[in-house]
């Protein structure tokens, strides 16, 4: 069952641009070591029209203005964000990127209110710019990308495309991010059908 589920990533990269999804929530943890592996792995491999990112369109101006100014890193929430931007753009250089994170005045307001979260606010500011016509990545952190009915994939899922969109849902883990996956990987180290990095593809059919 594991060798059904388990598949390299190149192998599963193939498969994934040649399938009809239209949205990938990619959830991160806001770590160097996932953000090269991104910028190695998977945005220079995957076409896409748009990619929506985790900070406000300020916050990505200034990100941009690292990148032109040549500096050697230009960090988004504590890793690097510049070289990942640089393999989205190499791959699409028509690609749109956008900040759709809740801004100030939109947390003022809420909590004036008391009413609302930065969920409804992210996924507000996603519909304002979200076309459901072109293939669109949502980088966020990975608690934004679960099932949960209160986080943004999940209302992605029901309120964005009128059904005719499909999703994917993709969490990233280093294989010594937290000790189930350590465990795992060892794990299949030891029986020998581990393949480098690697993808499960369903992880609700793993054994």
């Amino acid at each position: 069952q594991l060798r059904k589920v388990i598949v390299p990533v190149d192998v599963w990269m193939e498969r994934l641009n040649r399938s009809n999804i239209g949205t990938v929530c990619l959830g991160e943890s806001h770590d160097d070591h996932n953000r090269r592996f991104l910028t190695e792995n998977f945005f220079p491999s995957y076409d896409l029209d748009t990619l929506f990112v985790e900070t406000t369109p300020q916050g990505l101006a200034q990100i941009h203005d690292y990148m032109k100014a040549g500096e050697i890193y230009a960090p988004l929430l504590g890793a690097d964000m510049g070289h990942l931007l640089d393999a989205v753009m190499a791959r699409n250089p028509t690609v749109k990127i956008q900040g759709i994170e809740e801004s100030e005045q939109q947390r003022e307001d809420r909590l004036e209110r008391r009413k609302g979260s930065r969920e409804d606010s992210i996924y507000e500011n996603l519909k304002l710019l979200y076309n459901a016509n072109e293939r669109n990545v949502v980088l966020y952190g990975a608690l934004h990308c679960t099932f949960d009915p209160d986080k943004l994939y999940q209302r992605m899922r029901e309120g964005l495309g009128g059904g005719t969109v499909t999703y994917q849902s993709i969490l990233v883990q280093g294989a010594h991010q937290d000790g189930l996956m350590e465990t795992l990987v060892y794990f299949l180290d030891d029986i020998g059908i581990i393949p480098g990095d690697f993808v499960i593809t369903d992880a609700q059919a793993s054994p």
